[in-house]
């Protein structure tokens, strides 16, 4: 986790590249991890309760909108159980969609962050 919030804090100032890290440090990594945990574990331990914990904890830390990250976080899991109960959703298909609202709200919060200096950004 604090690998992910410094790699995300210290991003070079080009917006490309900076989807680009927010891609992979809060949709790509933590979906490939609770990909390899959904084939040993329940799928509320591997999937549902941890699918949205990078981005909205970036959120709530490295922005500053701490209300917006848990809010995020408890309105998303409860809607990812909510269809993983009434099996509208595959198990294997929801992992792909967890980690994605609060990559896209991260990217948005991220592209409209200040410029502080002209080599990185601060998002503290």
């Amino acid at each position: 986790m604090i690998f992910i919030a410094r790699g995300i804090q210290t991003i070079v100032l080009s917006p490309g590249l900076r989807l680009i890290a927010v891609a992979l440090l809060a949709y790509a990594v933590p979906t490939l991890l609770e990909f390899a945990a959904s084939r040993a574990l329940n799928p509320w331990i591997a999937v549902i309760l941890p699918g949205d914990v990078v981005g909205c904890a970036c959120l709530a830390f490295l922005f500053g909108k701490l209300r917006i990250g848990m809010a995020l976080y408890l309105f998303l899991t409860a809607v990812e159980g909510f269809l993983f109960v009434i099996h509208v959703i595959p198990v294997g298909v929801l992992l792909w969609f967890t980690d994605l609202v609060p990559t896209v709200v991260l990217s948005g919060v991220l592209l409209r962050s200040p410029v502080r200096n002209t080599s990185r950004i601060s998002v503290s």
